[in-house]
């Protein structure tokens, strides 16, 4: 896979990855995943890799969306992803607006921006999560979820270093 070099772009660690995917690898088949701020896209690559049917990628970056689609050449999944450039609150919307339902949404927003509670709030507002769909973020440890979920609890949530990876699972329809 192509990484960037200076561009601001932070791709999910190895160890990230392998703990996401150990928790969920058994739920993919077939999946249809989101993939919020989606950098170099490894994420959805790695979904894909594992069965998964298909990715819808998010990001406002030039660069990385330029980057997924470069990826997705070398890495033959062409045919499985859609590269949407926006702001990933408003393509929250649209999709609702549309009534897309995702199996899987993954979220790794800017550390620095403090983001979590807004991207989780915006999901279950607009509901855009499948029945038993799981929510994976990626999010800076200082950067704790501050509001009351009604339909989305916590399942799993392990922290390495300054990294706080957490698995929410919609419980409502």
């Amino acid at each position: 896979m192509i990484s960037p070099r200076h561009s601001g772009i932070r791709p999910t660690s190895d160890r990230s990855k392998e703990i996401i995917f150990s928790w969920i690898h058994f739920f993919l088949k077939d999946k249809i995943i989101l993939d919020l701020f989606a950098g170099t896209g490894n994420l959805g690559f790695e979904a894909l890799s594992r069965s998964a049917r298909r990715v819808i990628y998010v990001d406002h970056s030039k660069i990385a969306t330029r980057l997924i689609d470069e990826n997705a050449n070398l890495l033959n999944f062409q045919d499985k992803i859609t590269i949407i450039k926006d702001d990933a609150f408003r393509a929250i919307s649209t999709f609702s607006k549309n009534k897309k339902k995702f199996d899987f949404i993954f979220a790794d927003p800017p550390y620095k921006r403090a983001l979590s509670t807004r991207i989780l709030s915006d999901i279950e507002t607009y509901k855009i999560l499948a029945v038993r769909g799981g929510v994976i973020i990626e999010h800076c440890i200082d950067d704790v979820p501050m509001c009351e979920l009604k339909s989305l609890d916590l399942v799993k949530q392990k922290v390495i270093g300054e990294t706080s990876i957490s698995l929410y699972q919609n419980k409502r329809g």
